[in-house]
């Protein structure tokens, strides 16, 4: 595995999903990570009345297009595939974070396949269910009919 696959599969095991979050929790977080875009990308951010208001929008296009990724795989997208959005404008434009977003999230599929993939299934019997099972088995009509015993 690649150290951005890895990396990728860090950051997705990291904190909770958008999605696991409680309203007040999700509410910090996602201003936090807006914080961050900014920092990243150079937006100024807008006026206090405003930053409600996008932290709101914010907040639901987190919620119906990406509840399952954490606020650290956001800030990772946008630091390391950032690079790749043309225009950036100077204020945040909720549907750039598709831009964004989408190409890492199909980085993420990848790299977890690739983990379902290598994940080793160890199948370790139960021996003693095994063995009871066969005992009441032994027990049964079907058991006595093919002349099965306990020896």
């Amino acid at each position: 595995m690649l150290p951005e696959e890895i990396k990728l599969l860090e950051l997705k095991y990291t904190g909770k999903t958008f999605a696991a979050m409680q309203p007040a929790e999700l509410f910090q977080s996602a201003k936090e990570t807006l914080l961050r875009i900014h920092v990243i990308t150079g937006w100024v951010m807008p006026p206090n009345e405003l930053t409600e208001i996008l932290a709101d929008e914010f907040i639901k296009k987190l919620l119906e297009s990406y509840p399952n990724v954490t606020a650290a795989e956001v800030t990772h997208a946008f630091r390391s595939g950032g690079h790749n959005v043309k225009e950036w404008g100077k204020s945040l434009n909720i549907s750039i974070i598709d831009e964004v977003m989408l190409p890492y999230l199909a980085k993420r599929f990848e790299a977890s396949k690739y983990e379902e993939q290598t994940k080793k299934i160890e199948y370790k019997p139960d021996l003693e269910q095994i063995e009871r099972e066969y005992q009441a088995f032994l027990k049964t009509p079907l058991a006595k009919k093919l002349g099965c015993t306990n020896k």
